[in-house]
């Protein structure tokens, strides 16, 4: 699947004509705050560039599935076969992995992620805007 976040980073990256960089320093100002939001391996197992990395790479994911449930993928640049966002079964199947305690991403760094997308710190509640598309059924 990280092979798909990394397609998915890299489109959302273009699509903004922003630099990977931005977000990995940004997510690294909040790290400590981050990590205080989980036990075991998550925030002991990794090292900091990994968490960071990981907070990214999934945070950006997630924020890309909303924004396509709610928009449209194809509105995002996916095409129309693409192997996880076009189909159904899969996108079922990344919703209940989403629900899993271990695989939830603090809400704050979704913000952030938001922030630095947008560009403008009043998008507070978009993302619950774009969860609702993305409900679980």
């Amino acid at each position: 699947m990280d092979c798909h976040k990394w397609r998915s980073l890299h489109l959302m990256l273009k699509r903004t004509n922003q630099f990977i960089e931005l977000y990995l320093d940004s997510i690294k100002e909040v790290e400590e705050k981050a990590r205080a939001c989980y036990e075991g391996p998550v925030a002991m197992g990794l090292s900091s560039n990994e968490f960071v990395e990981k907070m990214v790479l999934d945070g950006c994911f997630v924020l890309e599935l909303f924004r396509g449930a709610a928009e449209g993928f194809k509105q995002l640049g996916y095409p129309r076969n693409d192997p996880i966002f076009a189909m159904r079964g899969t996108m079922h199947s990344i919703q209940r992995d989403m629900i899993m305690l271990e695989n939830q991403l603090p809400f704050f760094i979704l913000y952030w992620l938001l922030v630095l997308q947008y560009g403008d710190p009043e998008q507070k509640g978009l993302v619950a805007k774009l969860d609702s598309g993305f409900s679980i059924h």
